[in-house]
């Protein structure tokens, strides 16, 4: 592993493995502490890093990454690419709270990504259920949580996740040069202008969401898969499985199809009498270990509901394609074109991809098998089980496959592509008109993109997280000033409240979803929630023995009742 580029791309990667496996076992364990949780980290993803390196020859071969002539043309191609990530990407992912990634943060980061991520870190534990989706995996909180062991604040987010985005572009860079053939500085600048795809772009700066990760460890496990070759990288493949457990269950049937080639490549070799030579026993048995812990959410949530999800989660299976196969709103929608239209084009792509040495049916699979995942994906083309009349398709839960579609897209110009670089690179003066060309054109962009929208701060932006009525004396502020006590919730969010004191004990009624009733709620020492929805279930607390309360604060953002003592 001489390659520059590749030993920094397996430092990040064993990186995100070793902090995410140390997430998911402290957490499970309940002993999620920075002295415990770094020097475990910086362990794991030396032992990562040892093991990447120690089983990755054979896999290293597919790459084909040899040493390059340096020419204007590769240095400037080389520079403009990391310009413009860190330009258009980077710098606004780790400023998000200031800069316009900020203004399009998710609901769901807001509503239960942050909460689990401040629950992780104040308890050191993943097994309180009883906060907004706790019965969710921990990938990305645990990651977040881990940033927040160095510096106790969420902002840390941004820069996380722009660690993530890095291993992204990489991992699809990697991809061009193993399936498409190209060189390194070309495969730079081509994944730069995948990202740009508008189905990723807007997805891959909503920071908070977990999207993006879950595309990032699937696409890395393609790029260590048998695709095109039976040679495979059984740790990079490893360390991509229990990432992308640790994240979201929907990774599961690509990661099953890969597995499955393994396997399938293995029997080949048995029937020869050299499996050994292909995966030996006792690696296999590492290589399940290192996954394991990915599913740990797995034994918590059977130890605490008896069931994988909640039954209302569990409903959401009603939204997907093929529980809708019979509903005209599938087909009739205006964005059912745009559904037909992406299928078939990805389709077509890996038919073509048949023809492809380095990719063949075993690319043409992996495409089927995102398509097959989305298709069953809950509230991927309906957002609710109560609008299923409502087409809303939601690519952000396969950004993977889309990335996928264009590094195929890419190989099959793949011969042109290269042609045409030689050509160039064969005249000085086409060299020079070509970098300043590529340059201008950068340029261009980032002023298409515009200047304020790249560079532009606004500092008040992180106002609106401490406070979403923006007005002084609310009851954010006052329920961030109380030391102790447990507060019961309802239609009041946690988020602005936790940013400010972490240590503040939350609870609302209804989690975890489906199944409240398992968690019996602590003796409330004070109730709040929003004047508009006097009769939702904490105000008939209230109603129930009024004798027992008595009215703190009120004012329009929210109304707070404390215990008799």
């Amino acid at each position: 592993m001489t390659h520059p580029l590749i030993r920094l791309y397996a430092v990040l990667v064993c990186a995100l493995f070793g902090i995410i496996l140390t997430s998911q076992i402290l957490g499970f364990l309940g002993f999620f502490t920075a002295v415990i949780a770094i020097p475990m980290a910086v362990i794991a993803t030396g032992g990562a890093y040892w093991l990447y390196a120690r089983f990755g020859d054979n896999w290293l071969q597919t790459l084909n990454l040899q040493k390059q002539e340096t020419t204007l043309l590769s240095v400037t191609t080389i520079v403009t690419s990391v310009v413009l990530i860190v330009i258009i990407y980077v710098q606004r992912m780790i400023l998000w709270h200031q800069s316009s990634v900020g203004e399009i943060i998710s609901n769901d980061f807001t509503r239960y990504h942050a909460i689990k991520i401040f629950q992780l870190v104040r308890d050191g534990s993943v097994w309180n259920l009883a906060i907004p989706y706790g019965q969710y995996p921990y990938g990305l909180e645990g990651l977040v949580a881990f940033g927040m062991l160095f510096v106790p604040d969420l902002r840390i987010t941004g820069t996380l996740y722009a660690f993530v985005f890095i291993i992204f572009w990489l991992t699809i860079t990697l991809m061009l040069v193993r399936f498409a053939q190209l060189s390194l500085d070309v495969s730079l600048l081509l994944a730069v202008g995948i990202t740009f795809v508008p189905m990723l772009f807007a997805q891959l700066l909503n920071v908070g969401k977990n999207d993006v990760l879950l595309s990032t460890t699937i696409l890395i496990a393609i790029l260590h898969a048998p695709i095109g070759d039976e040679r495979f990288h059984p740790f990079g493949l490893a360390f991509a499985t229990m990432l992308s457990l640790a994240t979201k269950a929907t990774g599961l049937y690509v990661l099953f199809y890969v597995w499955g080639l393994v396997m399938l490549n293995w029997a080949k070799y048995a029937r020869q009498g050299r499996w050994r030579d292909y995966l030996q026993p006792v690696v296999f048995i590492a290589l399940l270990l290192t996954m394991f812990p990915g599913g740990l959410w797995v034994i918590r949530n059977y130890v605490i509901l008896g069931e994988l999800f909640t039954s209302e989660i569990s409903s959401f299976f009603q939204t997907t394609i093929v529980a809708n196969l019979d509903n005209p709103a599938l087909y009739e929608s205006y964005q059912s074109r745009n559904l037909l239209l992406y299928l078939s084009v990805a389709i077509l792509l890996s038919i073509a991809a048949l023809f492809k040495r380095q990719m063949g049916w075993q690319m043409f699979g992996v495409v089927l098998m995102m398509i097959i995942t989305f298709a069953i994906t809950p509230l991927a083309t309906f957002l609710t089980i109560n609008d299923l009349d409502y087409l809303d398709i939601q690519w952000r839960f396969v950004l993977h496959g889309v990335a996928m579609v264009m590094v195929i897209a890419v190989a099959l110009f793949a011969p042109f592509i290269r042609w045409a670089y030689a050509f160039v690179n064969r005249h000085k003066v086409l060299q020079a008109v070509s970098s300043i060309g590529l340059v201008g054109l950068s340029i261009t962009l980032i002023f298409f993109l515009g200047i304020d929208d790249l560079f532009g701060r606004n500092p008040n932006q992180w106002d609106k997280m401490l406070d979403p009525t923006l007005q002084d004396g609310s009851i954010y502020d006052e329920l961030a000033s109380y030391e102790s006590g447990f507060v019961l919730l309802e239609s009041v969010e946690w988020l602005p409240i936790l940013i400010q004191n972490p240590q503040v004990q939350l609870s609302e009624t209804v989690y975890p979803l489906g199944q409240s009733d398992i968690y019996p709620l602590p003796q409330a020492d004070y109730i709040a929630f929003n004047p508009l929805y006097t009769a939702d279930p904490v105000y008939a607390l209230y109603q129930d023995d009024p004798t027992q309360w008595q009215i703190i604060f009120e004012n329009p953002t929210g109304r707070i009742y404390q215990r008799v003592p």
